[in-house]
């Protein structure tokens, strides 16, 4: 079984991308904390192959994986992955937008609908601490 190393934890949107490719989602997926670590463990053969981002339309070229693959690593691109991503602000129905009091995202996700998130919530925070012990928050 071909082991794929992507940029993790599960539900990314680098997992969703793996999962589109039929011959990558038959294999099994190995969640990386980071870019350079997938393509590590690619160059160590801890996985066959790895998917990470190299742009998206929010924050354009992704820095780390174009340096990596450019400086760091006689790894070649071997295809691309096309995933268009639509990001959604939810709430109940009803909810106007000044009953919203939190919002909790991913820290790139803000910058889609530019709406500053107050560093100091404290839901947020907690938030952040839950989700950081989860054991996929270490892959």
């Amino acid at each position: 079984m071909t082991r794929v190393g992507f940029l993790g934890p599960h539900g990314t949107f680098a997992e969703e991308a793996l999962l589109t490719q039929p011959d990558l989602a038959a294999g099994e997926a190995v969640p990386f904390r980071d870019v350079p670590h997938v393509i590590t463990a690619v160059e160590r053969g801890e996985v066959d192959v790895g998917l990470v981002p190299i742009e998206n339309s929010i924050e354009g070229s992704i820095t780390v994986t174009l340096d990596t693959l450019a400086f760091d690593t006689e790894l070649l691109v071997q295809r691309e992955v096309d995933l268009p991503v639509s990001l959604h602000l939810c709430a109940p129905k009803g909810t106007k937008l000044a009953d919203i009091t939190t919002v909790v995202t991913v820290d790139f996700a803000t910058r889609a609908f530019d709406m500053p998130i107050p560093a100091d919530s404290a839901a947020l925070k907690r938030w952040y601490a839950a989700v950081a012990l989860r054991p996929s928050a270490s892959a």
